[in-house]
């Protein structure tokens, strides 16, 4: 059955009520409904998706140039209105922009409060975290997508089956079958081809020996995994991990604090469309990957160092 929700504007004036904007300097506000109206059509849709009805609420949006706190939006619940920074606007990915108007509905329509939540591996789980909350949290998936939709319209939401599912690095894998198997090998890249299309599942799993005997020539010194366009690499000497695109233009998930051993494992399994990362056998992230630049695999380390390589399929 469809929830309609009839709101009620009910003021109450108490001597600790709190301005919305008061943290905030608002300048140069430009009334910009025609930019932002498909972004609150998006969000009326979802929200029918999930059996809630907002199709008559409106909100005026203004593009202005915000002071104060740091804020890429804010939401003034009493007038309807909510106003977005101009210069951080222009700046922000597709993606980031929906993030931002649907956090700020979130506060205006919903009523939601920040939830600065996140699961054991300091991923983000809600749209509403404080701006100066860091956790990671994947733009460009969208599975991902879907579940910050559902935890908007619903606090309780659990996180999906999918990511439940492949979040362990202990597997049952039936009926394993070796595709390559590369040891020792101290070439600064080795590269083959992989063909996700008929492949289904796999494991990659490769591990870097002693990589300290190449970084200390050079202190920038990385190891990359290139799946199919996509980058899996770390940094040993910036305790740092990224997963991002050929381009660096989308960031799927970054860790800035990792402690790196002697030696690195990275592990990129592919099971049922979802893609899960693992360094030295901890989870890193799981996400769906929209598509593949190439069927090509390009591991490399900038200079040489010994590299166990080993690729699998299961079923």
């Amino acid at each position: 059955m469809k929830r309609i929700f009839i709101i009620l504007t009910i003021l109450i004036f108490t001597g600790c009520s709190k301005d919305p904007l008061e943290d905030y300097d608002i300048n140069n506000k430009e009334s910009s409904n025609s930019i932002f109206k498909p972004y609150l059509n998006q969000f009326k849709k979802e929200a029918e998706k999930r059996g809630y009805d907002y199709t008559d609420y409106e909100i005026e949006f203004y593009l202005a140039d915000i002071d104060g706190k740091p804020a890429g939006g804010v939401a003034n619940f009493s007038n309807n209105e909510i106003f977005i920074d101009r210069d951080n606007w222009s700046a922000i990915h597709p993606t980031r922009k929906e993030e931002l108007i649907f956090h700020e509905l979130g506060h205006s329509i919903l009523k939601r409060k920040h939830t600065n939540k996140q699961t054991e591996n300091e991923g983000c789980l809600s749209y509403m975290m404080e701006n100066s909350y860091e956790c990671q949290k994947n733009s460009y998936s969208l599975l991902w997508r879907e579940y910050y939709f559902d935890e908007l319209f619903d606090e309780s939401t659990s996180l999906p089956l999918w990511y439940r599912k492949n979040n362990k690095y202990n597997f049952n894998y039936e009926n394993k079958e070796l595709l390559v198997q590369e040891l020792d090998n101290d070439n600064r890249s080795f590269q083959f081809d992989i063909d996700t299309d008929t492949i289904s599942n796999f494991v990659l799993e490769v591990t870097f020996k002693n990589w300290q005997s190449a970084s200390e020539r050079d202190p920038f010194r990385n190891t990359k995994v290139n799946l199919n366009g996509i980058n899996y690499e770390s940094n040993p000497n910036r305790n740092s991990i990224h997963i991002s695109d050929n381009e660096y233009s989308k960031r799927y998930w970054s860790k800035w604090d990792y402690n790196y051993e002697e030696d690195i494992k990275l592990t990129v399994r592919r099971y049922d469309g979802i893609y899960s990362f693992f360094i030295d056998e901890k989870y890193i992230h799981a996400t769906d990957i929209e598509y593949f630049e190439t069927q090509s695999i390009n591991i490399s380390f900038s200079q040489g160092v010994n590299k166990d390589i080993v690729l699998f399929k299961f079923d």
